[in-house]
């Protein structure tokens, strides 16, 4: 089975889109994310990241590797990176090839 053309398929409005309502998060989701995310201790994997809204939330001692087959996502992503990743973040993976950070 050909899974290429799903693969392939890019969301530019809707990683705007959630790139937007992340910004505008109200304070239960910022809590809801600190009380599932903030706990987590050694190896992270985090399956659509999106554009890294959790981030600001790990504890710094993780490993993290995050994935999401959306560029549009991860160049959102991206531009949060240096002031929201995790110190241990080497890498982010999109269909299976990984950038290094």
């Amino acid at each position: 089975m050909e899974c290429r053309a799903a693969m392939t398929h890019d969301h530019r409005l809707f990683a705007a889109f959630c790139d937007w309502i992340s910004r505008r998060e109200g304070q239960a989701q910022h809590r809801t994310r600190e009380m599932v995310v903030s706990p987590l201790r050694g190896r992270v994997l985090e399956l659509g990241l999106g554009v890294g809204t959790n981030w600001k939330y790990l504890n710094h001692s993780v490993e993290y590797a995050g994935i999401d087959p959306d560029r549009h996502m991860l160049r959102r992503a991206a531009q949060y990176s240096s002031a929201g990743a995790p110190r241990n973040c080497e890498r982010v993976f999109r269909y299976g090839h990984s950038t290094r950070r």
